[in-house]
């Protein structure tokens, strides 16, 4: 694994999630138990065929995060979802949030509130007839990232793009 191709996020003083490219995209964390000062060895979470961005939030001691991409070539782009704690990802790991069709989902939002309420939002462009802009779609979990509600469509003229989740998920929380 190659330090110039790694890309990390220290997410506390004790976990760093990261990335790095050889002819996939892996997923991987590092710990610490001395605030940084040194990091474990570096710990597999998942591979993917093309990763978008990820979104991420935390509540106690678990950090919660949403990504789109595929799995294999030619695949259309969803948003999935992991949880990770200082011991590892809890099962399962990307979690289809959205709907697995053939319709792309991107820009996805995740938003955590003070009594751990998740809710997430993405763009889907399962309604969309020219499939260049989508639909806004949220799912709330009460419980932590163990149940997800059914999606809900919020958006509906087929124009939402960019990252215009995240806009509604301080509206949501407001």
């Amino acid at each position: 694994m190659s330090p110039l191709r790694r890309q990390g996020s220290i997410i506390s003083s004790s976990l760093m999630l990261f990335s790095y490219w050889v002819s996939k995209r892996y997923y991987g964390f590092l710990k610490s138990t001395n605030f940084g000062q040194s990091w474990s060895e570096a710990e597999y979470i998942f591979d993917a065929n093309e990763l978008g961005e990820m979104d991420m939030v935390a509540y106690d001691d678990t950090f919660h995060y949403t990504w789109e991409g595929n799995f294999e070539d030619g695949d259309r782009w969803e948003t999935y979802y992991t949880r990770i704690t200082d011991d590892g990802p809890i099962l399962p790991v990307n979690e289809p949030l959205t709907l697995i069709d053939d319709h792309n989902s991107y820009w996805s939002s995740i938003a955590v509130n003070e009594h751990g309420h998740l809710a997430f939002c993405c763009v889907d462009f399962r309604y969309s007839q020219y499939f260049a802009q989508g639909d806004l779609f949220i799912r709330f979990s009460y419980d932590g990232g163990e149940n997800w509600t059914d999606e809900r469509q919020i958006y509906f003229l087929h124009h939402a793009g960019g990252y215009t989740g995240m806009f509604f998920m301080m509206i949501l929380f407001a």
